[in-house]
């Protein structure tokens, strides 16, 4: 897949994540690199396969005086989606690329919203449209 088309579904994604997501995202830059470097992948998946990352401060831990009262100083929050990393994972499971994409997006957005991994487990992502 083209890295234009993987953008489209992550802009379709963006549109049908739930009110509850959707409505809080603010400031925030969505980032597709093909893997991440050593160091990242070592650090928060250790001997497995980073698909996305959420960088930044999540909602939750935000004070009142983050950027100022207004997030107009604040440099976006980051999340990164890893296509050949995405790839590679669903034809090795079977699972569809553009489900993938979608689920890996919702996760990440998740933590942006401050919610933990056990948090985004009992979710269980939940089909978007």
């Amino acid at each position: 897949m083209n890295r234009d088309r993987f953008y489209e579904i992550i802009d379709e994604a963006i549109k049908d994540l739930p009110d509850e997501f959707r409505t809080e995202i603010n400031n925030i830059e969505i980032i597709v690199e093909d893997v991440p470097d050593k160091e990242t992948e070592a650090k928060f998946a250790p001997g497995g396969m980073l698909l996305g990352l959420y960088t930044g401060i999540p909602l939750t831990v935000r004070g009142t005086g983050y950027a100022l009262n207004n997030y107009s100083f604040a440099p976006p929050d980051r999340i990164f989606l890893y296509q050949k990393n995405l790839d590679r994972y669903c034809r090795d499971s079977g699972k569809s690329l553009v489900n993938q994409i979608r689920e890996t997006l919702f996760h990440e957005v998740g933590h942006y919203l401050g919610l933990s991994e056990e948090e985004l487990h009992n979710l269980k992502y939940r089909s978007m449209k």
